[in-house]
């Protein structure tokens, strides 16, 4: 079994589709990626982020909703 690093589950991300009533129904989940792409200008580093997730959970899926829940005691944000 591989390691998991202790910052993936605060990469954790809640997957959810539209229903007919107007909500969000909360069907899957996935995690967050980075991958280091380079440097800005001003020498910051510049990442490029996936999703990652089974395909079979965003297959045919024309809108997906995802909700991040904060360190911080803060109410979940959606996307």
């Amino acid at each position: 079994m591989a390691h998991v690093p202790v910052f993936f589950p605060d990469c954790v991300v809640a997957l959810g589709v539209p229903t007919d009533a107007g909500k969000t129904k909360w069907v899957a989940s996935g995690f967050l990626y980075g991958v280091l792409s380079g440097k800005t200008d001003d020498q910051r580093d510049t990442y490029t982020v996936y999703l990652v997730t089974n395909r079979h959970v965003v297959n045919g899926i024309p809108r997906l909703t995802l909700r991040f829940n904060p360190r911080d005691g803060k109410p979940a944000r959606e996307y």
